[in-house]
């Protein structure tokens, strides 16, 4: 396999999105694939590709070892590229530009939170704290409401009002310029980025190895102490 951190070429971003020509239930498009690679780096858990691939894979009418090695390859590469813009610089959607893959964009973010079932409260908790008011949270329904199948939901308040929710999301992407689909694309998920990064931080700092609980290396009575006085330890700081 190629170097898996090199962006991928014109003509290899081609044969990805010949992997991937349409959105459904079952599949991906690219634009829902670039969305649900730009969820996952939201997350305050890391979800390796083992946990994701298996979802994402299409399928090829050639299954050779070589074409799904290839395939690999350039799915993992092209998530690489989406946490480069992510993580060092910001969101950067990938998209026709079209209503539809502005839609499409936004179930494969939506869908990545469903990797991480406390994700989404912690992110509501995060725009309530910053906005003030609980009442008045945009970021997160959005997610909800394109993540979950609310037509087929229990008819109910809530349901209600994620569908009025969906229909002016939908409205403003479907009459909005491509600029504008864009601007509301990457406002989603770096305004997803930046609120969820105290618990991403959380999380590495928990990853990391206390320090305070690593024991000294032990030695022998006759080895020179640590210290570096040049005696040996029994006779420095190894006295009882």
């Amino acid at each position: 396999m190629d170097d898996l951190f090199t962006d991928l070429s014109t003509e290899e971003l081609l044969k990805l999105q010949s992997l991937f020509p349409k959105h459904s239930e079952e599949s991906f498009s690219l634009a829902s694939l670039d969305g649900f690679f730009s969820g996952l780096y939201c997350l305050p858990g890391m979800h390796m590709p083992s946990e994701w691939l298996q979802d994402v894979i299409p399928e090829m009418p050639d299954n050779s070892k070589k074409a799904v090695e290839q395939a690999l390859n350039l799915i993992l590469r092209y998530y690489n590229q989406v946490g480069y813009f992510m993580n060092e610089q910001e969101a950067s959607p990938n998209f026709d530009g079209s209503f539809s893959g502005a839609k499409e964009w936004l179930e494969g973010f939506s869908m990545a939170f469903g990797y991480e079932t406390d994700a989404l409260g912690k992110l509501a908790d995060a725009e309530a704290k910053e906005s003030g008011n609980e009442d008045q949270l945009f970021i997160a329904p959005v997610i909800l409401t394109f993540g979950m199948d609310v037509e087929n939901a229990p008819a109910d308040e809530d349901r209600d009002n994620f569908l009025k929710l969906k229909e002016v999301i939908l409205t403003m992407l479907e009459k909005g310029s491509h600029e504008d689909r864009l601007g509301l694309l990457t406002d989603i998920a770096n305004s997803s980025y930046e609120l969820l990064e105290t618990a991403r931080e959380k999380r590495l700092k928990a990853m990391k190895p206390n320090s305070s609980l690593i024991a000294e290396p032990k030695l022998g009575r006759n080895d020179p102490c640590y210290c570096g006085s040049g005696k040996k330890y029994k006779h420095c700081h190894g006295k009882k």
